[in-house]
């Protein structure tokens, strides 16, 4: 985990002009030492770009995601959306058994493997995705850590993470990062002036001739009644242009209640038949999971396309 402290002025938010969307939060309250929302924690809305389109399914009828403590896995089916409830849902749970995936980590394929079991279970009574077990096409023990499964087909970008870059590059990337955040439209949240910016997490991948960084970057306040978080989901362009050497080019603000703010994780960056960058997500509310599809358009625009059902209690 990487902190850097960046103080943002005048000048540097006036130069982010070209974000795309962004979550908008008021605050309520402010104090010296205990600082609070109000009476309940606050609500993020994000206006989409476009109108939403669906699941690309070009990207496979169905993913996989690694199950907890175990061999097993999840199964995604995209058909299923968040205008869906997976209480009242029923799977084909035939039609995926035999089906291949590629087993990905960090953008890289770990391994190949088949479904080839499959059952529903809810647990305490919290609705979940179908679990299913998987096997090597090649006959060996599957990797232990792997973080995607998807159709063999899709063309999937390597993501070079902080930790795999040199001292140097992770440094400048790190404070890079944290300089654009600083700039961002939308910080109304007073509790969170003056507090460090942390990289959590960033990769750089390169497609389809364009080189970009997603991110995810926090701020907090710990204190023990009701410690806050500030989550930042953002996507910037290589640009050397910029004083930063990022030009962001979408992000989604969160903030709240820090066990219950909603976190945004990259599972992948594939590339459609067509050449359009998509990043596929993970939502993680504290209690559940929701995964969303989120792709380049023109211009270097960015539109959530697809959100899947709601899994969790």
């Amino acid at each position: 985990m990487y902190s850097v402290r960046v103080r943002a002025n005048a000048a540097a938010t006036a130069a982010v002009t070209l974000l795309v969307m962004a979550c908008r939060q008021e605050t309520t309250r402010q104090s010296k030492d205990t600082v609070t929302f109000g009476d309940s924690p606050p609500t993020a809305v994000v206006p989409p770009v476009a109108a939403l389109t669906g699941w690309d399914e070009r990207l496979g009828s169905v993913f996989a995601i690694p199950a907890p403590g175990g061999s097993s896995a999840l199964l995604v089916f995209p058909a299923f959306t968040d205008a869906s409830s997976l209480d009242t849902v029923r799977f084909d749970m035939q039609s995926s058994i035999g089906g291949s995936l590629q087993l990905l980590r960090g953008g890289r394929r770990v391994a190949t493997a088949r479904i080839v079991e499959m059952a529903h279970d809810p647990v305490d009574g919290c609705p979940t995705w179908p679990t299913v077990q998987l096997a090597s096409d090649t006959g060996g023990t599957l990797p232990a850590e792997w973080s995607l499964g998807i159709d063999p087909g899709v063309t999937v970008a390597q993501m070079d993470s902080l930790a795999g870059l040199s001292s140097k590059d992770s440094t400048v990337l790190t404070v890079a990062l944290a300089r654009v955040a600083s700039a961002l439209p939308g910080d109304t949240a007073s509790e969170f002036r003056g507090r460090p910016f942390v990289v959590r997490q960033a990769a750089q991948f390169r497609m389809t001739g364009v080189s970009l960084v997603v991110a995810e970057v926090t701020r907090s306040v710990s204190q023990e009644a009701m410690p806050l978080l500030e989550h930042l989901f953002v996507i910037a362009r290589v640009d050397s242009t910029e004083r930063s050497g990022l030009r962001v080019e979408y992000y989604e603000r969160r903030m709240g209640i820090e066990d219950l703010t909603e976190t945004t994780e990259t599972l992948a960056i594939v590339q459609s038949p067509s050449g359009v960058i998509q990043l596929l997500v993970a939502r993680d509310l504290g209690e559940g999971v929701r995964y969303s599809l989120i792709e380049r358009v023109t211009g270097g625009e960015w539109r959530i396309r697809w959100t899947s059902a709601y899994a969790g209690c």
